[in-house]
């Protein structure tokens, strides 16, 4: 699949001209590269140094493959999760000897732009990091799954009452804001595959959170009247992910795509028609 044809098929399914979305993380996951280490991507530090200055490494991850370990080779250090950052850290990159992944955080201020923007910008990366592995001796990755994950911050609506909604398979409407009930709820719940992308899974989460907690788009929401309420402005956080595993011969970029349409479909069947318009369903 090239470019022309990611963007115009995401031009179909960009529907919202302001979605509540609050963070996008997509992600390529391979098998495991025992000889990869942080000093092979000091050409993606040099190249992203400008757009990404914030470097950093962390212990890695636990390994996708059940079956797989952190492992120590030739008596050298495992690969840490090595971070690529801005510098309001709004756009993250991890890798590590297992993955590749991007996240976008958006504000208010700083709206998400859609997902031909952000597939593109995702592709382009993920190149340049299998140009460096080449350049440091490893071999290219062997691509096993695609993962995109969704999560969408909803002001003034009540965990509790989201939950109940996205168990009970009915739409969340505009009459549920502001709606304040006892306690908190999370949720987690699996969507079967569709008979046109049986092999894409989908999980839906539901968080509780408050205004300016947690996330940079909550924080952002916070107002002065909110500072005088003790904090109990209800949001809640609405996450959406979806798993595309690969086989030999997909193109992950078409199955990245796949799994979005799929993800945006069940989006806009959670949510009645008044809750889409107030957020510019066009």
């Amino acid at each position: 699949m090239d470019d022309a044809d990611v963007d115009s098929m995401s031009a179909e399914h960009e529907e919202f001209a302001r979605p509540p979305v609050s963070e996008v993380n997509l992600t390529f996951w391979f098998e495991t590269i025992y000889t990869l280490s942080a000093l092979h991507l000091s050409t993606l530090r040099n190249a992203w140094a400008n757009e990404l200055p914030r470097v950093e490494e962390k212990a890695p991850l636990a390994p996708w493959n059940p079956t797989d370990s952190i492992t120590f080779v030739d008596d050298k250090w495992p690969m840490p999760a090595c971070i690529f950052a801005s510098k309001e850290r709004e756009k993250q990159i991890l890798i590590q000897a297992d993955r590749f992944g991007l996240t976008w955080y958006f504000t208010p201020n700083n709206r998400y732009p859609g997902f031909a923007e952000l597939s593109q910008d995702f592709k382009r990366r993920f190149e340049e990091f299998t140009e460096a592995l080449r350049e440091s001796g490893n071999e290219d990755p062997t691509l096993v799954r695609a993962t995109i994950e969704y999560e969408n911050y909803l002001d003034l609506f009540d965990s509790n009452i989201v939950s109940r909604r996205v168990v009970a398979g009915e739409k969340i409407t505009e009459a549920d804001q502001d709606v304040v009930t006892e306690g908190t709820t999370a949720v987690r719940k699996h969507v079967c595959p569709t008979e046109k992308n049986s092999n894409i899974t989908l999980l839906v989460g539901v968080d509780s959170t408050r205004r300016g907690e947690g996330i940079s788009f909550a924080a952002s929401a916070l107002d002065t009247a909110d500072k005088n309420n003790d904090g109990k402005v209800p949001a809640t956080l609405l996450t959406i992910s979806g798993r595309a595993d690969l086989s030999k011969g997909d193109d992950p970029a078409e199955r990245l795509q796949q799994a979005h349409d799929e993800l945006y479909t069940l989006f806009t069947q959670l949510f009645d028609d008044s809750l889409k318009s107030s957020w510019g369903e066009r």
